[in-house]
């Protein structure tokens, strides 16, 4: 993660007065950097990354490098994860990973690194049978929940109980994705929360294989501590052959800064760092 150290005595004074009368210092904001763990979103579905890596501009101001080959690799490994030297790790509808592999994310996370997860990552294998369930608890979800997946008609709108969340800068009232396929709790019905928040909600009304009528429910979960930030997706954001939008690619772009904890812009006090930290070169990331 990335964290900014103010340097001390005149230095800030010198910077506070600067700002007071108009001063401005210009210097390009650090990338965050992303790396995509082994999953589908290393192959064929990785549309999303370079979308995001080449148009970063059109959604906020500081840039974003997503690298999505080094990690396509089998076994992951904590040597291969950290020479990625990643801020925040992305796994995208991910394969089943053995333990030793799922203990290597772990560590790298708690270490002091952000996570995104998508979509079924925590698929059931069987009725029995959660996979991934070892690496639930980073994204704050009970790891005996099961989870199934629908296709919907779209768009499918999420309405927010997180109003104000960094997640959402640049939307609406609402998010509509252009995305069909979404995870749903099966058992329980709800989502089973451990330190996750529920951020968001979508309830979307489709026709099951059944022919029946169900509402769905879908979510948006962060989980927060001090050590890293994590973000679940029930539904599949990053698929661009199956319909990702602005609205998706924007949310995407904000998860990765806000995971990677890139302050948020607009504050006097977060002003004054950007400033110092450019006046000094410093640039400290806490493990």
């Amino acid at each position: 993660m990335l964290h900014h150290q103010l340097p001390k005595g005149p230095v800030v004074l010198a910077l506070a007065l600067s700002v007071s009368v108009g001063a401005t210092v210009s210097r390009a904001a650090e990338p965050v950097t992303a790396a995509v763990v082994r999953s589908l979103g290393t192959g064929l579905k990785s549309g999303m990354w370079p979308q995001l890596n080449a148009g970063w501009n059109q959604y906020g101001s500081t840039p974003v490098a997503i690298d999505y080959t080094s990690l396509a690799i089998n076994p992951i490994t904590p040597q291969a994860l950290a020479s990625t030297d990643a801020d925040v790790l992305i796994i995208s509808l991910g394969f089943e990973y053995d333990d030793s592999e799922a203990q290597a994310i772990t560590d790298y996370v708690t270490a002091g690194h952000g996570l995104i997860v998508t979509y079924s990552t925590f698929r059931n294998i069987d009725n029995a049978t959660l996979r991934n369930s070892d690496l639930m608890h980073l994204v704050g979800l009970q790891d005996t929940l099961k989870l199934g997946t629908s296709f919907l008609p779209v768009p499918i709108e999420y309405n927010f109980l997180a109003t104000n969340h960094p997640l959402f800068a640049g939307l609406g009232s609402t998010y509509e994705t252009g995305v069909p396929f979404m995870m749903f709790p099966s058992s329980p019905s709800h989502w089973d929360l451990t330190t996750g928040t529920l951020l968001a909600h979508a309830a979307p009304e489709y026709t099951d294989s059944f022919g029946n009528q169900v509402i769905g429910n879908g979510a948006i979960i962060a989980n927060e501590n001090q050590a890293f930030r994590s973000v679940y997706f029930s539904h599949y954001i990053e698929d661009t052959t199956a319909g990702t939008n602005q609205q998706d690619l924007q949310v995407f772009y904000n998860t990765i800064l806000w995971t990677g904890s890139v302050p948020e812009p607009g504050t006097l006090s977060l002003f004054l760092v950007g400033i110092a930290v450019a006046s000094t070169g410093r640039r400290v990331r806490n493990r």
